[in-house]
């Protein structure tokens, strides 16, 4: 880098000062460079000979001294603009590797690329599986635990896929209707919320939902299954019931080929196009096409607008729909389809996953 010698001081004798023009000189970096100021004669005339010297000594020096300082500023200020140019090429270069190792690992094309960049995939939740399960069926969730949810979480052990069991309260009384005030629960009852309890601090998986078990309430169970699916971020919502095994290979490779804008999704073992009885039909009398409630699954934007934008709609189940949840999550499903049609947004995706699902003896792996 140049160097640029600052102003030196020479001292300047008053016998060095000529009468008529007056010169001073000096030196930067060892180039002299030469200054002469005449001053006008009607100048010299109206102030004395002392404060004219002083006055050019003062000029010259101030002069010589801005000019070496702008110079040294020049060099000094120019130098951080291609530091800063190279930095912000570093951090472009940065970002723009990061973003597309997020696209690679997003896309699922690459197994290499999802590797490799574990952690921006994981950033949000892939599936939430929300098992419904009744207060006293401890041997199917056991049976699940050891079983495919075992197996599942082994394959998966970070927060890539989460499965919880959820389960109400008992009804009081064996579910003894009417007006009752101050009526407790049996001791059979109160042994039962006792070892759920002990189980939820077992496991740590076991959610206690506000709703009645009983088959009525199961339409409400439901909705809490689908509000904390959408809470969770994940990008899908699955139900499953606790006497069922789900195929999770399977249902990683099918969700997959979605790709990234996939239309919202209504996904399940099996598909009720047609009603075969009057069950299947609600209150209106009208047949709406669902899945089987064995298992089924929603992409995050279909279950987040049932249960938020559309809660109330949902909640009204009884003015339209039935005692069967599965029945009434299809005409949920509609509802939504219907709002995308007159938006005119893509609509929604009936997908149907043979080999999902499927039964299994409880006590057996």
């Amino acid at each position: 880098m140049a160097t640029i010698g600052l102003p030196r001081s020479s001292p300047l004798e008053d016998d060095a000062l000529g009468d008529d023009p007056l010169e001073t000189s000096q030196l930067i970096g060892g180039d002299e460079i030469v200054m002469t100021v005449q001053a006008e004669q009607g100048a010299l005339k109206q102030e004395g000979e002392n404060q004219r010297v002083g006055r050019l000594r003062c000029s010259t020096v101030s002069l010589l001294t801005v000019a070496a300082a702008l110079a040294v500023l020049s060099i000094f200020h120019s130098t951080p603009k291609a530091d800063e140019k190279d930095q912000s090429q570093r951090l472009d270069d940065t970002n723009g590797k990061s973003h597309q190792a997020d696209a690679m690992a997003t896309s699922g094309t690459s197994k290499n690329a999802a590797s490799t960049t574990e952690a921006p995939s994981l950033k949000r939740l892939f599936l939430y599986v929300g098992v419904l399960s009744a207060p006293r069926n401890v041997e199917c969730r056991a049976t699940a635990r050891n079983g495919w949810v075992a197996r599942l979480r082994k394959q998966y052990p970070t927060s890539r896929v989460h499965v919880e069991f959820l389960v109400g309260n008992m009804p009081l009384q064996r579910g003894r209707m009417g007006h009752v005030q101050g009526m407790t629960a049996t001791s059979q009852e109160v042994q039962i919320e006792k070892q759920l309890e002990v189980e939820a601090q077992e496991h740590g998986d076991l959610v206690r939902v506000p709703v009645v078990e009983a088959y009525a309430f199961l339409t409400d169970k439901s909705l809490v299954l689908l509000d904390r699916g959408a809470r969770s971020g994940a990008e899908y919502v699955m139900k499953v019931d606790d006497d069922m095994q789900v195929d999770f290979n399977l249902t990683e490779r099918t969700l997959a080929r979605r790709g990234e804008h996939a239309k919202p999704l209504f996904a399940g073992v099996y598909l009720f196009s047609d009603a075969a009885y009057e069950s299947q039909k609600g209150v209106d009398g009208n047949f709406t096409p669902y899945f089987s409630g064995w298992c089924y699954m929603l992409s995050h934007d279909l279950a987040r607008e049932i249960t938020s934008t559309s809660m109330a709609h949902s909640v009204a189940f009884p003015m339209y729909g039935s005692s069967s949840e599965d029945v009434d999550v299809g005409r949920w499903v509609k509802f939504e389809d219907e709002k995308l049609r007159n938006e005119r947004k893509a609509r929604v995706e009936y997908l149907t996953i043979p080999g999902l699902c499927w039964r299994v003896d409880v006590g057996k792996r």
